[in-house]
C-alpha cells in the first residue's frame, strides 16, 4: 500500500506541532524537518523541531535550487528588524514502507503537490481562535509581543478562507485541548 505524505496546516499555535508529535509518536509516522534562519526557542532543539542554520546558509540552499519550497519573513525581534527563512530540503521518500507528516503553510503544500504530485499527499487544516492561539504561543516560552502581533497579522493573509477551502482536503477546529485527541482520529480516519 502506499502512503501519503500528511501535510498539516494552520495558523500559529493552532495545535499542528501537538498533532504531528502524537503521529510520530504512536502512529509511525516520520517527521519531514523544515529548516529555519530564525532563532532557536529556549524548548527547542536542533534537529527535532528544525534544522536551524544561518541566513547565509539558508540563502546558499536556495542559490543552488535545494529546496522544495521556501518561505521569507520580515520580522522585529526585541526591536531589531531581520528577516527569517523557512524551508524544506528536496528529500527521496520511500512512501512504499514509511508514513510522512510535515507542517507547512498553504504555499508549502502547493509546492508539495507540485513536487510529490497532489495524489501523494494529504493536506489537514487546523483553526483556532486568535485568543486561543495568544495563550498557546505565550505557553511555548521566548514570547515576544512585537513578533506575535506580526504573525497574527500574517496569518490572516496566508489563510485566507478560499485558500484553505483550494488546497485542504480535510478542516478542523481546535479551540480547546480537550479536542486534539479527536482531531487526532480524524485526521487518521481521512488519512
Amino acid at each position: 500500500m502506499k502512503n501519503k505524505i500528511l501535510i498539516l496546516c494552520g495558523k500559529s499555535g493552532s495545535g499542528k506541532d501537538f498533532i504531528q508529535r502524537q503521529l510520530i509518536k504512536n502512529e509511525n509516522f516520520k517527521q519531514i524537518i523544515s529548516w529555519t534562519s530564525r532563532p532557536k526557542r529556549e524548548n527547542e532543539t536542533e534537529g527535532v523541531e528544525y534544522h536551524f542554520c544561518s541566513k547565509r546558509e539558508f540563502e546558499y540552499m536556495i542559490k543552488q535550487n535545494k529546496l522544495i519550497e521556501y518561505r521569507s519573513y520580515n520580522t522585529l525581534l526585541n526591536g531589531k528588524e531581520d528577516t527569517w527563512y523557512y524551508g524544506i530540503l528536496k528529500e527521496d521518500l520511500d512512501l512504499e514502507n514509511e508514513r510522512y507528516v510535515v507542517i507547512l503553510d498553504l504555499n508549502g503544500a502547493k509546492s508539495f503537490y507540485d513536487y510529490y504530485g497532489k495524489e501523494n499527499c494529504y493536506c489537514v487544516y487546523i483553526e483556532a481562535m486568535n485568543e486561543v492561539r495568544t495563550e498557546r504561543a505565550k505557553k511555548r516560552g521566548s514570547f515576544d509581543e512585537t513578533e506575535w502581533n506580526r504573525r497574527l497579522k500574517a496569518d490572516e493573509e496566508d489563510f485566507e478562507i478560499h485558500k484553505v477551502a483550494e488546497i485542504s482536503d480535510r478542516i478542523f477546529i481546535n479551540n480547546s485541548n480537550s479536542n486534539e485527541e479527536k482531531i487526532l482520529k480524524g485526521v487518521l480516519y481521512g488519512y
